[in-house]
């Protein structure tokens, strides 16, 4: 599945975009970014740290168990703890 995540950092800390950095939970299972699939042309990604104030919009893609629209999944990410909000739409 192809993830768009939008970023808007209003902490301090800034916050990477790796995809070492962003686990997809779903069912219970964790799932790190595929690299390969990732990393092709016509995925929007970029590897940068956001800064306090910026905001960024990339994709990265998961290879997830199951049929992944049948499912409501989580983002964990790894680096340091900042407060995250979830939004629906932007």
């Amino acid at each position: 599945m192809v993830l768009t995540l939008y970023l808007n950092n209003e902490a301090d800390d800034s916050v990477s975009t790796s995809t070492s950095s962003w686990k997809l939970i779903v069912d219970g299972l964790k799932y790190w970014p595929n690299d390969e699939a990732t990393f092709l042309p016509y995925i929007e990604y970029q590897d940068v740290y956001v800064e306090k104030g910026e905001e960024i919009e990339v994709q990265m893609v998961y290879l997830v168990k199951g049929d992944p629209d049948q499912n409501e999944g989580s983002l964990e990410y790894t680096g340091v703890t900042v407060p995250m909000k979830r939004i629906d739409y932007y």
